[in-house]
């Protein structure tokens, strides 16, 4: 499995350099943190957990201008009432971004993860 998500770009700016690119990221991340914990939640779920507060850490590296990857903070929460569970952890996920200046749109692209086939019986 391997998810993608768009986010709509805020205040998008042409940007020349990391430093433009890191700030239109962080706000873009910033404005759409409710989506953006869905999207975590996509890859937390495997583990039984949901994905809270969302933090831009930094640029991991750059293909170009516009692609790349970036490194998010965030916090996993394990929660079960019947078994008395509320936990959580920090975790750090890698995501690939392409910018789209023209439409004003921001594509992050999660890990691979293998799906488990069929158990032998």
């Amino acid at each position: 499995m391997q998810e993608t998500w768009n986010f709509t770009l805020s205040n998008p700016t042409t940007s020349s350099n990391s430093e433009e690119l890191t700030s239109l990221l962080k706000r873009t991340l910033e404005s759409n943190e409710n989506e953006l914990r869905i999207f975590l939640s996509l890859y937390t779920k495997i583990d039984g957990a949901v994905a809270e507060f969302p933090e831009f850490e930094k640029l991991i590296e750059q293909k170009s201008i516009q692609e790349g990857s970036i490194s998010i903070l965030f916090n996993k929460v394990f929660f079960n009432a019947c078994l008395n569970i509320n936990e959580t952890e920090k975790d750090r996920i890698i995501l690939h971004y392409l910018v789209d200046q023209e439409r004003a749109e921001l594509l992050l692209t999660g890990p691979f993860v293998p799906e488990r086939g069929m158990d032998d019986i």
